[in-house]
């Protein structure tokens, strides 16, 4: 053990490193930013209990602090290099995850933000190898969990910890999130708990979504028919001659069974269709504009804002604080949008309503709904926006009428998160446990084997949708900065005109290459089956990062038998990714690249991909818009260089 002096600081052998003997007893490592004169002794004013949590924890500060002396001095432990030049770069990979907490703890401006997180507290006094555990972290960081009441229920009877009675690879509709106008045939491809990852039939992964199992977006076959809605029927097929019952049969599926499904009651609110009111736009909050009832299904009926496309669309219901009614904006002193600019300073409601002969829906019909008593410092489990296969530990860090900004425990306040009070993906406290959805718990900082070098990020998910499961570089990572500030999602918008041609893109350069699919039989709770009745089509998806639902705009009878595995890759077990089947340019690493650019020609275009760190399996992923957008090529050798890399 090595020897340090209680009454003064000493140097440690072998290292630049000074440690202390505080007046408790315990050990510390000097830093150039300690403040000598902080000594001031406040256990006194401590009770019992508060005074014995202190001891657990400086108990073992104490004892990591002696192993990590140990060590040093018998020059088991490299001293981090951390800010400043060397030779050599100490490579994450080559810290251990204690190093890597240190390093990321004792950065100047971290420190203070990392030690006032609930995490830090919690991980410091219960170490980090213990299973997380709701009652003991409230009890540690002495917080509250948002009440069971505060979540807002969709109808009276849901159940605030549903089951799913769903299964993979099961058909049924559902309405569109991102155009939530349009009702879509979808096939369940993931099951975690009481959620799913729905796909689009006839469309890339990369649209896929996650969505609650007692969502009341969700409708069994031939509901549509039978309701006298419209269904859009898969990408390449006729709406007019779509049959539910020739699909199934053709594709060898099976329709989800109508006692998975909710019932819906009758309406009891009083809208109706092409009623006008002014509605506040939800991606806009600062806008109330006009607007028109354009459905009604049950309890809910559908806000469009007139002259505006359905991306813009909202389902709510007669309590909904987004909605008022007509002439609510002149009464308030708060300016109402028109459908278009040649309205503005112009618009008159009675004017408008003569002119579309339509009626304003009767202020008697809007309720009031009372308003949520979240709490700033309450916990709450949430699904992460960035990555929403992950259901994280959570914090009410703002409060804002009928919004709330979530902040992510342990992580960085750069990820807090704004969310509607009435937010589908705000959940109480233990909804994961209760209904078999993995839990991320609080970020520890020890990440024993990291696949990203975004710090806290372990691989899992992707910038480009849930096409593809991990990445293993910055290109891809939902979390570093150059993608958390982008202003629009890399993926484009499914109806979009060039939205074909995007995934026509990703599948002739990825998935015409016949890999093995990724399969994590390891992963506590992976639904692995097999798409037995699926039907196939002519380009597949099998590279080791990517989903593989089979699933295309063209369908053949034949059946065709492929595993379907969890994206969640569970906390701790980051090796668990991929089968080792691998083609050549799936090994390449950074150098190999740089090789197959020299080879080319392209010399002077090596710096860009190193910076980026574009590897073997990085490099099969770009696409022409990658290498021009985000690479900064022109257009010339981007073309030559896709080219290249879709002969490989």
């Amino acid at each position: 053990m090595a020897k340090v002096d209680s009454t003064e600081d000493e140097i440690l052998k072998g290292s630049s490193l000074k440690f202390r003997k505080s007046a408790k007893g315990v050990l510390e490592v000097i830093t150039p930013d300690s403040d000598d004169d902080d000594d001031v002794d406040i256990e006194d004013d401590l009770d019992p209990g508060e005074k014995n949590q202190r001891c657990v924890g400086a108990y073992a500060s104490r004892k990591r602090a002696e192993m990590i002396a140990e060590q040093f001095a018998k020059g088991e432990r490299q001293i981090p290099k951390t800010g400043r030049k060397s030779g050599k770069k100490t490579s994450k990979h080559q810290l251990s995850g204690f190093d890597r907490k240190l390093s990321f703890i004792e950065t100047k401006e971290n420190k203070e933000n990392v030690e006032k997180d609930d995490s830090y507290i919690y991980y410091s006094t219960v170490g980090f190898r213990k299973p997380f555990c709701w009652s003991e972290y409230l009890e540690i960081t002495n917080t509250k969990a948002v009440s069971l009441n505060t979540f807002l229920k969709e109808y009276a009877e849901q159940d605030c910890f549903p089951k799913n009675e769903f299964r993979q690879t099961m058909k049924l509709e559902c309405v569109d999130p991102k155009h939530q106008s349009i009702i879509c045939v979808v096939s369940i491809v993931e099951i975690q708990g009481a959620r799913m990852r729905l796909h689009f039939d006839g469309w890339s992964e990369c649209y896929d979504f996650w969505i609650n199992s007692d969502s009341y977006f969700l409708h069994p076959c031939g509901w549509c028919q039978k309701n006298g809605q419209k269904l859009t029927p898969p990408r390449g097929m006729d709406s007019e001659t779509f049959c539910w019952k020739d699909y199934l049969l053709l594709t060898g599926s099976e329709a989800a069974p109508e006692s998975c499904f909710r019932k819906l009651p009758s309406p009891t609110h009083g809208f109706q269709i092409n009623m006008k009111l002014e509605a506040i736009d939800r991606k806009n909050p600062d806008l109330v504009c006009v607007a028109s009832v354009n459905n009604v299904i049950a309890e809910h009926f559908l806000v469009h804002f007139d002259e505006w496309d359905d991306s813009y669309d909202y389902w709510c219901r007669d309590d909904s604080p987004y909605i008022h009614s007509v002439g609510w904006c002149e009464k308030n002193g708060v300016t109402l949008i028109p459908p278009t600019d040649e309205m503005i300073n112009k618009f008159k409601w009675d004017d408008y309503l003569e002119q579309t002969k339509t009626i304003a829906a009767p202020s008697e019909l809007f309720k009031l709904r009372k308003e949520p008593v979240f709490e700033v410092g309450q916990k709450l489990e949430v699904v992460d926006p960035r990555n929403p296969t992950l259901i994280r530990v959570a914090t009410v860090s703002e409060c804002e009428e009928y919004r709330i900004k979530i902040h992510f425990d342990g992580w960085s306040s750069i990820y807090d998160y704004w969310f509607d009070t009435d937010s589908a993906d705000l959940h109480p406290i233990n909804w994961c446990k209760n209904t078999g959805h993995i839990l991320e718990p609080p970020r520890s900082g020890y990440e024993s084997d990291i696949l990203c070098k975004t710090i806290g990020c372990r691989g899992i998910g992707h910038i480009k949708g849930a096409k593809y499961t991990t990445h293993h570089t910055s290109f891809g990572c939902p979390y570093t900065i150059q993608n958390l500030n982008k202003s629009a999602s890399p993926v484009i918008d499914r109806l979009a005109p060039n939205a074909s041609i995007e995934e026509s893109s990703i599948l002739n350069r990825i998935h015409s290459k016949k890999l093995a699919t990724p399969c994590l039989n390891d992963t506590p709770l992976s639904q692995a089956s097999s798409l037995s009745k699926t039907p196939t089509f002519n380009q597949t998806s099998d590279i080791n990062h990517t989903h593989d639902t089979s699933y295309s705009s063209t369908f053949s009878i034949k059946p065709h038998t492929k595993p379907i595995s969890s994206t969640h890759i569970p906390a701790g077990h980051p090796h668990i990714l991929t089968n080792q089947c691998r083609s050549s340019a799936l090994t390449w690493s950074q150098e190999d690249v740089a090789h197959f650019l020299n080879k080319l020609g392209f010399q002077d275009l090596v710096k860009p991909f190193k910076e980026n760190e574009i590897d073997g399996q990085a490099l099969l992923l770009l696409s022409q818009a990658d290498m021009v957008r985000h690479l900064k090529l022109k257009l010339g050798p981007a073309l030559k260089i896709y080219s290249e890399i879709s002969k490989l």
